[in-house]
């Protein structure tokens, strides 16, 4: 089974990796650039904050961008082209064709991860300030994201028919997933006003969609309590997280009649 998944996501990574994805590399690369110019003229503490605030943001969104479109494709795609179909005649479970899609994407967005990050560094590094702990922070945040981002949408892909409605729902999710803690002040209160059907759905809510505030590695790092061990605990809700959404989607996909 891993021998199959291995194969299955050295072909997802390289079919991907020859799409026009790379513009949004050099997207970025010309926002990071052209900030470096635009910032130039503030004080150097806040020159490097903001720098790292929208260079921080912008790996963020390109890297969903780039992970959701693929995501909510990826299985779409081959049952459109009746690819799918091959694959799983040439002995190849369904179990492994899912993990190997999964990993395939996963591996796509590292690499894109790695390369804006490395572009973000440079830059910071040229105005004088080590990037080193804020990079390596930053990069493994966002991945940790768009592990549990990338599950869900492998999941959804398989109960959707449009890649449209499939990415509206990833993209909820990935911004409710940012607000979990704010969601479940909001059911507190609503309970506390006696309105508590509301507030037992918000909170049911909150404690269902990803907390992926949680994994912000890099505001902890800014603060300077960032430790191994709290790398260890978001880590492993990542993991714990999106092997759930993948173990449903394995359960789907065997059920799913093709």
């Amino acid at each position: 089974m891993i021998k199959e998944s291995l194969i299955v996501a050295s072909h997802t990574f390289r079919e991907n990796f020859k799409q026009k994805n790379f513009l949004i590399l050099i997207l970025y690369i010309l926002i990071i650039i052209g900030s470096g110019y635009l910032f130039s003229m503030l004080a150097p503490d806040q020159e490097i904050r903001v720098i790292t605030d929208l260079g921080s943001a912008a790996i963020e969104i390109f890297a969903f961008l780039t992970a959701t479109f693929i995501a909510v494709r990826i299985i779409l795609q081959e049952i459109e082209q009746k690819t799918l179909y091959l694959t799983l005649s040439r002995l190849v479970s369904r179990d492994s064709f899912l993990i190997g899609k999964y990993m395939g994407l996963l591996g796509l967005a590292a690499v894109y991860i790695i390369l804006m990050s490395l572009a973000l560094g440079v830059l910071l590094a040229f105005k004088g300030w080590n990037p080193t702990g804020f990079i390596l922070a930053l990069s493994s945040s966002v991945f940790l994201k768009l592990m549990i981002v990338s599950s869900a949408g492998v999941l959804i892909s398989l109960v959707s028919t449009s890649s449209v409605s499939s990415f509206i729902i990833i993209s909820f999710l990935w911004a409710t997933g940012h607000f979990s803690s704010e969601i479940r002040h909001l059911a507190a209160t609503l309970s506390a006003d006696g309105l508590s059907i509301a507030g037992l759905i918000l909170a049911g809510v909150s404690y269902i969609i990803p907390d992926l505030a949680a994994l912000n590695c890099k505001d902890t790092f800014f603060t300077g309590g960032f430790t191994p061990n709290d790398f260890l605990k978001m880590a492993s809700y990542a993991l714990l997280y999106s092997s759930a959404l993948l173990l449903f989607a394995s359960a789907l996909f065997r059920k799913k009649d093709l």
